[in-house]
């Protein structure tokens, strides 16, 4: 099965952000926060894009508008005091997984969405640190609240339903690519994180 494949593929890459985004959250004040979330945007932006436009006209087109991550980030940083105008000043990721064909795309998905499900996690120690909550805050790390079990599985079957020889190495290929830029921009080192 593909989901395996990308799971066992990227397990070190995904132990490594796991890693370095944990010594940020132990450590995290507000201010660090803030700059976390800033990165996850300027990420998101350009990627989204890029993304969207594989999917576009097509029948996963409905399904990954459905998935963005965007406006949640957005929320977050407006609860925080984060105006337009300060977001026109966030950094955008140049160095972007290659995610031009339909298997590229899914594999660095698969990426975005498992980080879905770890964002639950990171929320609880954000709540416990910061006093923020999913209305206040931490929007994007309780993502798709309730239902995040059920989207996760919905992927899980739209990644299997298009597994094949040349979509899975494109997709496993990508899925590495997209956690060593991911991991490259959100924790360029666990002591510099700050914008």
């Amino acid at each position: 099965m593909l989901r395996e494949k990308l799971r066992d593929a990227t397990k070190p890459l995904h132990d490594r952000l796991d890693l370095g985004l944990g010594a940020v959250v132990n450590d995290v004040d507000i201010t660090l926060y803030r700059d976390l979330l800033c990165r996850f945007l300027g990420f998101l932006i350009p990627w989204e894009d890029r993304v969207r436009r594989v999917f576009e006209g097509g029948p996963f087109a409905a399904t990954f508008a459905s998935r963005s991550k965007i406006g949640w980030l957005i929320a977050d940083l407006e609860s925080l005091g984060f105006d337009e105008a300060a977001r026109s000043q966030i950094p955008i990721a140049e160095d972007l997984p290659n995610v031009s064909t339909l298997g590229r795309a899914l594999g660095s998905m698969y990426v975005i969405e498992g980080s879905t499900l770890g964002g639950v996690h990171v929320a609880r120690r954000l709540e416990e640190k910061l006093g923020l909550d999913a209305n206040n805050g931490l929007r994007y790390f309780n993502n798709y609240g309730a239902s995040r079990n059920s989207k996760w599985r919905e992927f899980i079957e739209i990644l299997e339903a298009h597994s094949s020889p040349s979509v899975d190495a494109e997709a496993v290929a990508t899925a590495i690519d997209t956690f060593k830029y991911l991991g490259d921009w959100l924790v360029p080192t666990t002591q510099d994180l700050t914008l």
